[in-house]
């Protein structure tokens, strides 16, 4: 804890996580007429609140990582862990002017022109400050509500694709079987970056390159891969497909080539 917190005080390396949330809540006011709510997390991040008047989604958690997808790319924002928005309607939130349990540090509001020492400083030595949620409220849900309802659409449109693929794959697999998804992603991605064996799975970087993923989000079981950042899931024969853009033909040749039944 020590460590960490040193780090953080000493090492500033929490500096870029709210000189990039600072950049976004200037965008954010440019868009929807007041700043957000920024807290310091107590750790290396922050967090960013806006308030809006009560709705209904047909899928909220499309349309808000479609959102945070799409400003990370284009604000730059490195820090930006888009995990935090794949389930954003189960998500808990850290409690304001609570301690981070990793660093002993405090969570507390900042301002646009707080400079980084005196934000760690009211970490340190918190004060709890009047909060008027009023001040943050904006019609960003009008915004929501557009993305949810092309990335609803959107969505199905992919069901329905998944599900003819399917179909047309299904005539094409009879001369080869993948037996363990995790020996054949191992004999093509290499190593992954974390394992789970009382849970038999394994994780990697997403190889599809339509998403920045920093973070492991590509799982892979026995049976087949599923990514949290792109939604994208299947088995060998989709990601092959999918991920180089190959033809059944193609595929077949492939797997012939290496001549394998991929067992653990």
């Amino acid at each position: 804890k020590d460590q960490l917190q040193d780090l953080i005080i000493n090492d500033k390396i929490a500096e870029q996580a709210i000189y990039e949330a600072k950049h976004f809540a200037v965008k954010f006011k440019e868009t929807f007429g007041n700043y957000p709510a920024l807290f310091f997390s107590g750790c290396k991040g922050c967090h960013v609140y806006t308030f809006f008047k009560a709705t209904r989604f047909k899928n909220l958690n499309l349309a808000v990582s479609w959102f945070a997808e799409n400003i990370e790319k284009s604000y730059n924002l490195e820090t930006l862990d888009l995990s935090v928005v794949q389930d954003a309607t189960a998500r808990l939130s850290r409690v304001p002017y609570t301690k981070h349990q990793l660093t002993g540090l405090i969570v507390v509001p900042f301002l646009i022109e707080d400079d980084y020492d005196e934000i760690i400083m009211n970490s340190l030595n918190p004060y709890v400050e009047n909060f008027n949620k009023e001040d943050y409220k904006t019609d960003f849900h009008k915004h929501l509500q557009k993305i949810d309802q092309v990335e609803t659409y959107n969505s199905k449109v992919r069901s329905i694709n998944r599900t003819q693929n399917k179909v047309k794959l299904a005539h094409s697999r009879n001369f080869k079987h993948v037996y363990d998804h995790r020996v054949f992603f191992k004999s093509i991605l290499g190593d992954p970056i974390r394992e789970y064996p009382d849970k038999e799975y394994v994780m990697y970087n997403c190889p599809f390159q339509d998403h920045n993923d920093r973070k492991p989000s590509f799982r892979v079981h026995k049976k087949g891969y599923y990514c949290y950042g792109c939604q994208k899931r299947g088995n060998y024969w989709q990601f092959l497909k999918d991920c180089n853009g190959w033809d059944d033909k193609k595929i077949k040749m492939f797997l012939f080539k290496n001549n394998a039944s991929y067992e653990s």
